[in-house]
């Protein structure tokens, strides 16, 4: 019988180790090979700067195309495609020679690796050329939307809602990362069409290694915080990028608020990215550089530290102007496994995740004056409320490890695909 053999495609992907480019993509192919060690997996990025063309990370071969030459003006793809884009318009001419780069180096990898699936993660662009290549192929394709990334192509009136419908018909799974993310991808269906695709679509969130993250408890906490020279004073803790989606303006202006009321607390900031100058300048005005800070990325031992150390973890995303919005954070699973008081806003896609005032707490987006109550509510607890909640999250978090997802994956986007799968099942069943 064939192997099955994973292609992974994708723009999101660390470049080296340290990268602060998120790990999602490679944390799946990871556990994807740790959980069916009989399937081959292999990624195909974009390549960079500084980044190896062809190395093994965490055991999975990573193989990286160019597509712009020379190498130092390859520029549209990291840290993100469309963020880059608003800061320099002129990289848009560079979308289409990463599209043909994309398309030829499936071809030509596949000479190689052989693959019996193309899995493209983010609709646009890398469903778009994947589909494009698997057809080539003769293979079947697969993807999985983060988030606003199949919205972009409502700005090609006619052609794009098309090209969405015929990628969706012609893909032979595919999943989102959330209710919302979902409800996009719905937008370019009549009802009746929709219910002839809808059976290909599951939503399946990204994971979290709860076993890394889980509370180690209060004596390590104790010492972490000590380290960190945080003392008694409750943290609050935001982990992503500082980008306009993240709503970090509305978070300042909440512990703006708490600080006028004279409450004590320190923010942490643990993240980098084109909102910084502007972040900085924000906790300047507001008088509050005593009670933030801004560690720059985080990973490894510094961002289970910080974890570790908190006391609250704040999500407090937006719909962008540009309609850009949050999938499903993966920092708001973290959070939860972690066992701290998760407070996220209904544009983070929390409520796939959290019920409110039992596992967690959701608040409106865009409204600092919300936000702030809620977090005075969370830092006023009785710590046997706190502990049930921090409890009841830790809990709910086992659903987002990442080997129940990775299961959840590929039975839905590759089980029908591997003729071993059933017998393997029901041998182990």
């Amino acid at each position: 019988m064939t192997r099955l053999r994973i292609l992974i495609t994708a723009s999101t992907l660390p470049r080296w180790l340290g990268d602060a480019v998120p790990s999602f993509v490679l944390d799946q192919a990871v556990a994807l090979d740790r959980v069916f060690p009989g399937a081959a997996v292999e990624i195909l990025a974009p390549h960079d700067v500084g980044a190896a063309r062809d190395e093994v990370m965490q055991g999975i071969p990573v193989h990286r195309f160019r597509y712009f030459w020379p190498a130092a003006l390859q520029r549209l793809v990291y840290p993100a495609i469309l963020p880059n884009i608003r800061r320099h318009g002129w990289l848009v001419l560079q979308v289409p020679f990463f599209m043909m780069a994309e398309f030829f180096a499936i071809l030509m990898h596949a000479r190689r690796f052989r693959p019996t699936v193309i899995y493209s993660h983010w609709f646009t662009p890398q469903a778009l050329v994947g589909s494009l290549a698997a057809w080539v192929l003769g293979i079947p394709h697969v993807y999985t939307t983060h988030s606003s990334d199949v919205e972009v192509l409502q700005r090609l009136p006619l052609f794009g809602p098309a090209l969405v419908r015929r990628i969706m018909r012609s893909s032979h799974a595919c999943t989102a990362v959330s209710r919302r993310t979902a409800g996009r991808l719905q937008n370019f269906f009549r009802p009746a069409d929709w219910c002839s695709v809808k059976s290909r679509l599951r939503i399946i969130p990204m994971g979290v290694n709860v076993a890394e993250l889980a509370d180690r408890g209060s004596s390590h906490k104790a010492a972490e915080r000590q380290k960190l020279g945080f003392g008694e004073v409750p943290v609050l803790l935001f982990l992503g990028r500082l980008t306009e989606k993240k709503g970090l303006p509305d978070l300042l202006q909440a512990v703006y608020e708490l600080h006028r009321d004279n409450y004590d607390f320190h923010l942490v900031i643990a993240g980098d990215g084109e909102l910084r100058a502007r972040i900085e300048q924000l906790v300047r005005e507001l008088g509050l550089s005593e009670q933030v800070r801004l560690t720059g990325f985080v990973t490894g031992e510094l961002k289970q530290a910080y974890l570790t150390a908190a006391d609250v973890v704040v999500v407090p995303s937006i719909v962008a102007a540009s309609g850009d919005v949050e999938g499903l954070p993966v920092s708001l699973m973290e959070g939860m496994a972690a066992g701290k008081l998760c407070v996220a806003s209904d544009a983070s896609g929390a409520d796939d995740v959290v019920t409110d005032g039992i596992d967690g707490f959701i608040v409106p987006q865009s409204d600092p004056i919300a936000l702030a109550a809620t977090l005075v509510r969370v830092l006023e607890f009785d710590p046997s409320v706190a502990a049930a909640i921090s409890e009841r999250a830790a809990m709910r978090a086992h659903e987002f490890d990442w080997d129940s997802i990775a299961q959840a994956h590929y039975q839905h986007l590759f089980a029908a695909l591997d003729p071993d799968f059933v017998a393997t099942n029901a041998a182990t069943d």
